[in-house]
């Protein structure tokens, strides 16, 4: 059974750029997390007109820190050897038991990749139809497709995942018509939609055993806000916020939760306002914060990592899965120990492929060449050597051309078949 709700709703706002992160809240358990934005007062943040000189600025920013004081959020040394800090604990990542890190990321479900493989696709029917027009299931109703940019960003994304996990991502074409969507042509579909979320929302996989068949259309899937109501789901360069939506939410779809409890949209004291979230009052333990989760809701400046980029004075998001989630995904998929050995051992096979049908057809003669060799080296053995050269015997000297279609002409130039080539 799923250790988190069916659909969270979660927040966060950025201090620079007043955006807020939201996802939807269901009773009906862990099958979806959404993001979105709601506009709030911009932070103008004016540069220092003195150039910056990095390497100076940080050795004399590390010679007067007080690296040696736990209670400071930038972190003195590992982790673990304190048990709290910022009044949260310190959990280890450990197995899937309470108190730990992957209890925290493990939503306890996940794709089946019992044939090594997770297909994803993006839709490319003309309307949404069928369970999309259930009111449990309401982003068909705005969908459109991605854009090529989207696509492409996607891909990224997903790179990212397959980069740590043994199964390999597979994209597999979206198929004629929206009925493709109640067919489950992939494990993961992608879309816009208008009426969803206002960020994005994602849907965990392998849900139909516990929350019935409706579930199964839609497991897997990731619902983008459409750029033309979210322009933050154009922003695709490394560090910026669409392309850490992208990675987040796919995150969800390989079945990993959010860190914490926090939804957007609680109302604990009734007062029909939503409950603030932050970091103080909704982080379970010390490390839920994008320096160490991409799926968390916290910026990396909580545990003291670097959230703004100064070099462009610029707010910065993960675009990567973070050390918590490399973890927790390899844990749940195993690991992929040929992440950085594939491209070249792809070039190996490729030219393996091609090799092999010319050594097949040729079998016979490089059979026969073989059984032929120790004989042959045999004879070398025997041969005389006189100073630093062999005295090799010439028995025939032919030349050979091809023309542009592959013909062959061999012209034999000298020939002996008597005394040594005899033997030959």
């Amino acid at each position: 059974m799923p250790k988190t709700q069916a659909m969270t709703t979660e927040a966060r706002i950025n201090s620079i750029t007043g955006v807020r992160e939201v996802t939807t809240s269901s009773s009906a358990g862990h099958a979806a997390s959404s993001t979105g934005n709601v506009t709030s007062s911009a932070v103008t943040v004016s540069a220092d007109p003195t150039p910056l000189t990095p390497l100076g600025d940080a050795y004399e920013f590390n010679q007067s820190f007080n690296w040696v004081d736990p209670s400071y959020a930038a972190l003195p040394r590992h982790i673990l050897d304190v048990d709290t800090l910022r009044d949260k604990p310190v959990l280890e990542h450990g197995l899937n038991v309470e108190g730990t890190v992957r209890w925290q990321l493990d939503a306890g479900v996940q794709q089946d990749v019992s044939d090594g493989i997770i297909t994803y696709s993006f839709a490319t029917w003309r309307h949404g139809v069928g369970v999309s027009n259930s009111p449990d299931f309401y982003q068909g109703q705005g969908y459109s497709p991605f854009t090529a940019a989207q696509q492409d960003a996607a891909r990224i994304a997903i790179a990212n995942w397959d980069d740590l996990i043994a199964a390999k991502f597979v994209e597999v074409p979206a198929g004629g018509g929206a009925s493709v969507f109640g067919k489950n042509s992939a494990d993961i579909i992608l879309a816009n939609t208008t009426t969803g979320p206002a960020q994005a929302e994602a849907y965990y996989p392998g849900l139909t055993p516990y929350y019935g068949p409706k579930y199964a259309r839609v497991q897997g899937d990731v619902w983008i806000a459409d750029p033309k109501i979210n322009s933050s789901n154009l922003q695709f360069l490394a560090g910026q916020y669409g392309l850490q939506t992208l990675n987040h939410e796919l995150g969800h779809t390989l079945g990993l939760s959010h860190p914490g409890a926090y939804n957007f949209g609680d109302d604990d004291d009734g007062d029909g306002v939503a409950d603030p979230i932050n970091y103080t009052g909704d982080a379970f333990y010390f490390q839920d914060s994008h320096q160490y989760t991409i799926m968390s809701y916290f910026d990396a400046y909580e545990t003291g990592g670097a959230s703004i980029d100064w070099n462009i004075m610029r707010f910065i998001y993960p675009s990567t899965p973070m050390v918590d989630d490399v973890f927790v995904i390899q844990q749940k998929y195993g690991a992929d120990l040929l992440t950085r050995a594939r491209p070249p051992l792809n070039g190996v096979i490729d030219q393996l492929n091609l090799l092999a049908p010319i050594l097949d057809n040729d079998k016979d003669r490089l059979d026969a060449t073989i059984q032929r060799l120790p004989e042959i080296y045999r004879k070398l053995a025997r041969v005389g050597s006189y100073g630093a050269f062999f005295p090799y015997y010439i028995c025939g000297i032919a030349f050979r051309a091809s023309d542009l279609e592959g013909r062959t002409v061999q012209f034999p130039w000298i020939r002996q078949e008597s005394g040594r080539c005899a033997e030959h």
